[in-house]
């Protein structure tokens, strides 16, 4: 397990296509800073994001996939694994990851970038707040679990 930022643990090479599923806007203003093109598909329309429906041309076409976390919640994540098998890196990425590399055995995931609570009072009262992430970061740190494809 590594502590730091998902792109620390990827392997993202110049001349890479880099499909977010979900849009991440701190990486993606890192990936685009560093000339990454990236193709953002989103159920929520933001700015300069493709609609969901698009997943099903760009995911395949890619050689890096990062796909949020939401997607286990919302049932899509079966569907999402199977039109990444071509890519070279996987990461399923989000607070609500499970850090359990065994549940994704036999999948073409390569990294599991979720969150380790440090102060789990701090989140609670975020929470109990109807604050998101961005509040109750300070109280967590990232970490990254890298996984063989098999």
């Amino acid at each position: 397990m590594r502590e730091g930022d998902v792109l620390e643990s990827l392997q993202i090479r110049s001349g890479d296509r880099v499909c977010m599923v979900g849009c991440f806007v701190p990486l993606l203003s890192c990936l685009q800073s560093r000339q990454i093109s990236v193709a953002t598909v989103d159920q929520i329309p933001k700015p300069g994001s493709l609609p969901a429906q698009e997943v099903e041309q760009e995911l395949p076409r890619s050689q890096v996939a990062i796909i949020t976390a939401t997607s286990l919640i919302n049932g899509t994540l079966d569907h999402l694994l199977e039109l990444s098998l071509c890519c070279r890196e996987v990461a399923l990425l989000g607070p609500s990851t499970p850090l359990l590399p065994e549940a994704f055995f036999g999948t073409p995931a390569t990294c599991l970038a979720g969150i380790r609570v440090q102060e789990p009072e701090g989140v609670l009262q975020s929470i109990a707040e109807g604050q998101g992430f961005r509040v109750f970061k300070r109280y967590v740190r990232k970490v990254n679990i890298p996984m063989a494809r098999p």
